[in-house]
C-alpha cells in the first residue's frame, strides 16, 4: 500500500518574515481573510495589514472566536463571502490554524498558515480537528 504525506507546499522561516508575508501570499490570491486570535492580532495586525497592502493585497481581519466549530467556520465563511475574499490566512495557535484550514477547505480557496506557537502541529498537517461550540471533539 502506498503512503502519502500531505504537508505545506512551502515553508518559510526567518526573523521578520511577517513583514514580507504579503510578497509570499501575492502569487496565491489578491483578497485575503485573515483569521487570528485576539492576542496575536494585538501585536501583529498592523504589520500584517502593512505587509499585505505593500504587496497590493486586500485583507479582511476576522478575530477567531475560540473554538474550531462548524458555527465558527460558518461565521467566518459569511465574513469572507461579504468581503469577497479568495483565500484564507490563519495566524496564531492550533485551533486558530485548524479553523483557517477547514474554512479554506469548505470555501475551496488557498490557505496560508502563520504559526505563532512552536508547540502546535497544525501548520504541518492538512487536517483540522473540529469541535462543538463547547469544545468537545466531533470530527477531523
Amino acid at each position: 500500500m502506498d503512503r502519502i504525506i500531505q504537508s505545506p507546499g512551502k515553508y518559510i522561516q526567518g526573523a521578520g518574515a511577517i513583514k514580507r508575508l504579503g510578497d509570499y501570499l501575492k502569487p496565491l490570491a489578491e483578497r485575503w481573510l485573515v483569521v487570528g486570535d485576539k492576542f496575536v492580532l494585538g501585536f501583529a495586525e498592523e504589520m500584517l495589514r502593512k505587509s499585505l497592502a505593500d504587496a497590493g493585497l486586500a485583507a479582511e481581519i476576522a478575530p477567531f472566536g475560540g473554538e474550531c466549530s462548524h458555527n465558527e467556520i460558518n461565521r467566518l465563511r459569511d465574513i469572507a463571502g461579504n468581503a469577497k475574499c479568495t483565500a484564507v490566512l490563519g495566524i496564531g495557535g492550533g485551533k486558530t490554524l485548524d479553523t483557517a484550514k477547514a474554512l479554506a477547505h469548505f470555501m475551496n480557496v488557498p490557505v496560508a498558515i502563520a504559526p505563532t506557537i512552536a508547540s502546535t502541529d497544525a501548520p504541518c498537517s492538512a487536517l483540522s480537528v473540529i469541535y462543538t461550540d463547547e469544545g468537545n471533539s466531533t470530527a477531523t
